[in-house]
């Protein structure tokens, strides 16, 4: 789940890369002790943005309050390994802005078209649309809720219809049987369910990271993740796990 102060967030403070790389570490949180633990270079390789990217979002989640981030070195089997842990302070659950891993490792969406789709999700009604008959919505509309120029969300718009992810919302106007477009419909099947391809092998490896910097990690924990990938073999099962 994402914070809507993070999702909300002028871009004074938050670049939406940083946003979307927020939703990634947010996502690997341990409920227990309240912490991500990554390397830099599953955050590299997740979230497709260049390291320098991703540490100026750390420098900007930090600064506003949206996580406090620690380096720790432990001592792998032949040298020392890096990784980072995140905490987060506590936040109101109503709102969050709920994101599940299908969203984040889908192969089909780039980082920008994600991040785009990422900060219109507050605005969103229950149908998964944006606009009414009452408030349409256009491109303009969109640039001033998000923050993000005309001609930038014109092209994100495009795309998404392209990949049949977005398409015009139409209303019905009332006492007559015409239709006007009114805003967007979002294709939500397609952003948060379609995207199986290296969804468990993305699981596994953080769990597997996970295990390497525990003290007390059970003996059988590689074993478990063997078994979790011969399960999906022979099952093809692509059901999301339990964050981390």
């Amino acid at each position: 789940m994402v914070d809507h102060n993070v999702i909300k967030a002028d871009k004074e403070a938050l670049e939406p890369s940083h946003k979307l790389i927020y939703a990634y570490i947010r996502y690997y949180r341990d409920r227990k002790t309240n912490t991500t633990t990554i390397s830099w270079d599953k955050l590299v390789q997740y979230t497709g943005y260049k390291r320098d990217t991703i540490n100026e979002a750390l420098k900007r989640l930090d600064k506003y309050g949206f996580i406090k981030k620690q380096k720790s070195i432990k001592k792998g089997r032949n040298s020392g390994w890096s990784y980072n842990i995140f905490t987060f302070p506590d936040q109101d659950p109503s709102n969050w802005e709920r994101i599940n891993l299908h969203f984040l490792s889908n192969k089909h969406i780039t980082k920008e078209e994600k991040a785009f789709i990422l900060l219109l999700m507050p605005s969103l009604l229950p149908n998964d649309c944006i606009g009414s008959l009452t408030k349409p919505v256009g491109p303009v509309q969109i640039s001033e809720i998000i923050e993000v120029s005309e001609p930038t969300v014109r092209k994100r718009i495009k795309s998404l219809m392209d990949k049949g992810i977005m398409e015009d919302y139409q209303a019905r106007i009332s006492g007559t049987c015409e239709l006007e477009i009114v805003g967007y419909k979002f294709n939500m099947e397609k952003i948060m369910y379609s995207a199986a391809d290296g969804l468990l092998e993305q699981v596994i490896d953080l769990q597997q990271q996970l295990f390497e910097t525990t003290c007390h990690a059970p003996e059988d924990s590689y074993l478990s993740l063997e078994k979790l990938r011969q399960h999906h073999k022979v099952s093809g099962q692509t059901d999301e796990p339990n964050a981390l």
